[in-house]
């Protein structure tokens, strides 16, 4: 009995990180492209300068 409970936890263990990776990335990909977008309209309307738009950029883009 106690190894069959080991499997099932062992199997929802991996189905966890399996699919928290997934989505930490698939997340990651989402977001950037509205971060850059919002840099963008900050620097376009005045909000930032130069300096701080490409170091932001920058940090958006490691």
């Amino acid at each position: 009995m106690m190894i069959v409970i080991g499997v099932i936890l062992a199997l929802l263990a991996i189905t966890y990180f399996s699919i928290g990776n997934q989505g930490l990335n698939m997340a990651s990909v989402k977001i950037r492209p509205d971060a850059i977008e919002l840099l963008n309209e900050r620097f376009a309307d005045g909000e930032i300068s130069y300096e701080e738009y490409r170091m932001l950029r920058n940090q958006l883009l490691k």
